[in-house]
């Protein structure tokens, strides 16, 4: 992973200590892409921007963060460090998602043992990555189109 994007971690612990609020929020859950509410933004809280896989430390689930939000400390966040088509960024989360088994609550991904992480992606001959490839694959998923249309058009 650490080839690929920059790992970080939220920065706040307790949801109960937030006032509800107009920041989508995003924490461990495995369900509604991490989604747990709105909620106001703590003072030292980062808004993470709209293409952030983040990975529940506890179960493991990864999702592509379509919005901005702000994110509790039991969530590990990718970033790009190269852009990436919005494609190849939902092939990466589906591949995160089939070795989400090596997690549990006794075993949690922390963001030191994530970003040792690998998973397979196809590469071209030249060693580059194979976007193309990764593009084909996730628009012949059905509904596609309803998922990208969730996404902010500059993105």
């Amino acid at each position: 992973m650490k080839i690929l994007f920059h790992g970080r971690k939220g920065f706040f612990h307790s949801i109960a200590d937030l006032d509800p609020g107009e920041y989508l929020t995003v924490s461990r859950i495995s369900t509604d892409n991490g989604f747990v509410g709105f909620f106001d933004k703590p003072t030292k809280a980062e808004i993470w921007e709209p293409k952030t896989i983040t990975v529940s430390t506890v179960t493991g689930d990864a999702f592509v963060q379509p919005l901005p939000f702000i994110v509790t400390d039991n969530v590990v966040l990718l970033n790009e460090k190269n852009p990436l088509k919005l494609t190849s960024l939902y092939f990466i989360q589906f591949m995160i998602n089939q070795i989400r088994w090596r997690y549990s609550y006794g075993r949690q991904c922390y963001k030191t043992k994530f970003a040792e992480t690998e998973i397979i992606l196809p590469i071209k001959e030249n060693g580059e990555l194979d976007e193309d490839s990764m593009e084909a694959f996730v628009r012949s998923v059905r509904y596609w189109g309803l998922v990208e249309s969730i996404f902010p058009s500059e993105v």
